[in-house]
């Protein structure tokens, strides 16, 4: 079956029910308005002819459900959709800017683009003017089959900027929340702020929000960019383009077991960079579950030869299952790739240890501002594109237990 783009789709709406064109059968009527076959009859008498045609055509169409925003992900022919939307119910939903509207999330979306459409944004950022001494807006974002309303309020007397965000539907299925990061740039688009990722609130947005003391931030003619970024935490994977390379990214997110996944990106962020002492080491605040193993890092700050330099060590969970590895540890540069810090490794993980290196980067370069390592929250982030190989390891004759020195 074909799959039309979104923007296709929205033509394909039946005048009646606001569905797609995906139930037989299809009626045109002199005024030009068409009804799918939640709302017409074939052989009902109403003005109305069946568009054969379309019906044709619509038979190689793959329709997404309209319950998409709320974590359906069947995409179906027609003669399939009628017999899943009986088992496949839509929730109500109120109009989170006015009282006029309550219903399906299908319907939110069309009501939000005809009677808020100065509320409507199109991609993943907004700007905040801080001119007003108290402001606020809410914004209503469409993307990655899920309904998004970002809010954020401005205090001039206390300088701060609080950000706050709720997905609509979507999570109802799935049974996890949906994950986001926002960020502040001036208008010149350079990064003055970035967040962690933050778990959505399940059933309803956190009104205490994201609070950001924005005094120490540059914002010229009073203005900042916001971004925000969604992370699907149903999925957990998406695919990402690395180097040349398609493979699977896996978000920073709590653990997930899948013994499917042997190949990924795993996205670390260390926190407190600022306060590293000598001989002190920090973990990473996520693991992942990667190739039947749980995988985290944790860096050094050390001295060698007078010279501090900060270590990253890929540390596996103890288990009795020994792999080999290969992984391109990547140190992430807010101004770009030609300013990240890449090393690769290809190890036999026994049971449980940790390989890396002691001098990845001198710490002096980590913290120099021209080169983008620390985040304006003092964090930074790596990235590691992780491939795990089962090892077959030969028993030992003494031991009667796997033995590394027979595997090499």
């Amino acid at each position: 079956m074909t799959a039309l783009p979104e923007q296709a789709l929205q033509q394909l709406i039946c005048f009646s029910c606001k569905k797609y064109l995906s139930v037989f059968p299809i009626k045109v009527y002199p005024n030009k308005n068409v009804k799918c076959g939640r709302c017409c009859d074939s052989n009902e008498d109403d003005g109305g002819t069946v568009s054969h045609l379309y019906e044709h055509i619509a038979k190689q169409i793959g329709f997404p459900c309209v319950n998409r925003f709320e974590g359906c992900k069947e995409v179906l022919g027609p003669n399939e959709m009628k017999k899943h939307e009986k088992t496949c119910l839509s929730d109500d939903y109120q109009c989170p800017i006015c009282a006029d509207f309550n219903g399906p999330s299908f319907n939110l979306l069309n009501h939000m683009k005809i009677n808020h459409e100065h509320a409507f944004i199109e991609t993943q950022d907004f700007l905040i003017e801080l001119h007003d001494v108290l402001k606020s807006e809410t914004f209503f974002y469409c993307g990655n089959s899920c309904l998004v309303l970002v809010k954020y309020w401005y205090d001039a007397s206390s300088q701060e900027i609080t950000l706050s965000l709720e997905v609509i539907g979507g999570q109802r299925s799935s049974g996890m929340n949906t994950m986001y990061t926002f960020m502040l740039y001036s208008i010149e688009n350079k990064l003055q702020y970035k967040s962690g990722i933050i778990e959505s609130s399940k059933g309803g947005l956190d009104c205490k929000g994201l609070q950001i003391d924005i005094a120490k931030l540059r914002y010229p003619k009073n203005i900042l960019i916001c971004k925000f970024q969604l992370w699907d935490s149903a999925m957990m994977l998406k695919k990402y383009q690395f180097d040349k390379k398609e493979v699977h990214v896996q978000c920073e997110l709590p653990p997930v077991y899948d013994k499917s996944n042997n190949k990924a990106i795993l996205i670390f962020t260390m926190d407190d960079i600022g306060t590293c002492e000598s001989d002190s080491c920090h973990n990473s605040k996520h693991q992942y579950w990667l190739g039947d193993q749980l995988w985290w890092l944790y860096i050094e700050k050390k001295v060698h030869d007078t010279i501090e330099y900060m270590g990253i060590y890929l540390s596996k969970k103890k288990s009795d299952t020994p792999c080999k590895v290969k992984a391109e540890i990547t140190l992430r540069s807010l101004l770009g790739n030609k300013f990240n810090n890449s090393l690769t490794l290809e190890r036999l993980y026994s049971a449980g240890n940790s390989w890396g290196w002691a001098k990845f980067i001198k710490w002096n370069d980590l913290n120099n501002a021209k080169k983008g390592y620390v985040n304006p929250d003092n964090t930074i982030e790596i990235h590691v594109l992780l491939e795990v190989l089962p090892t077959e390891v030969p028993k030992c004759s003494n031991c009667e237990k796997p033995c590394l020195s027979c595997a090499t």
